[in-house]
């Protein structure tokens, strides 16, 4: 999408890059959608033009991120048979993410994985409007929302607090809790320090540097939040997983003794 708004209205890349850092900032969230709108380098290329306006006129450059979207976000496999059988056996599945509400409500029900969940722990719904401006009721028509339970100012992983407060909320002992997590330095360690049995998605986990960059190049952390990051992966690597699916996310089946 970047690379497409450089070319198309002739502005320099790295000078987008900073805009949307700043608008990310200012949000304290890198999933802000449509940033590039309130950027002022697009802002004073099209001083007129209001949001609704704006987005029509750049609706290719948007349409580069959904075709790139629509490419990658896939389920990974085996994931809904083996959530299927886990609610089978009656073990009860929740979801927990810092994504945004609208950010995980969009992913969840592109991938049709919602139905699977008892409950939806996520950050809560940014302030800004989708430009289309459709009523939710029109967007998210079939989407369970009555599953959904917005955290407002909460503590973010790993603190133990976020894990302990879910579990106190359903009624349920960490020690009879599996969490499941693509991150060391997050998911693990919380689940690890939390005392419930933690389980390590190998499999999803992605470290490679130069998409890491990219991610620090625009990302809504201060540098000391960024330092923070590296001290906590310091930390994760002195920690141990109770279990890690290594190749798929049917291996969870194992652990929890399921045929």
């Amino acid at each position: 999408m970047i690379e497409r708004a450089a070319v198309d209205l002739s502005l320099d890349r790295e000078l987008i890059l900073d805009d949307i850092k700043k608008i990310h900032q200012q949000h304290h969230d890198s999933e802000y959608p449509f940033a590039l709108l309130e950027t002022p380098a697009i802002q004073a290329k099209f001083p007129n033009l209001n949001k609704q306006d704006l987005y029509v006129e750049l609706a290719p450059i948007f349409e580069e991120f959904n075709i790139k979207r629509r490419q990658v976000l896939r389920v990974h496999q085996t994931v809904p048979e083996t959530l299927q059988k886990i609610l089978d056996i009656g073990i009860h599945l929740v979801a927990h993410t810092e994504a945004n509400l609208f950010a995980i409500i969009d992913r969840l029900d592109r991938l049709n994985l919602a139905k699977f969940f008892e409950k939806i722990y996520c950050r809560e719904r940014i302030k800004s409007q989708h430009p289309n401006i459709l009523p939710k009721s029109e967007r998210y028509k079939n989407f369970p929302f009555h599953k959904v339970v917005e955290l407002t100012h909460h503590p973010r992983k790993p603190d133990i607090t976020v894990l302990l407060d879910i579990c106190n909320s359903l009624n349920i002992h960490p020690e009879n809790v599996a969490y499941v997590g693509d991150s060391m330095a997050r998911d693990m360690l919380m689940a690890n320090n939390a005392g419930v049995f933690s389980i390590f998605a190998a499999y999803g986990a992605n470290h490679e540097k130069p998409l890491y960059d990219k991610l620090v190049r625009v990302t809504h952390w201060t540098p000391e939040e960024v330092e923070r990051e590296l001290e906590l992966r310091k930390a994760a690597s002195l920690i141990q997983p109770d279990f890690v699916l290594k190749e798929s996310f049917s291996e969870i089946l194992i652990p929890l003794n399921i045929k």
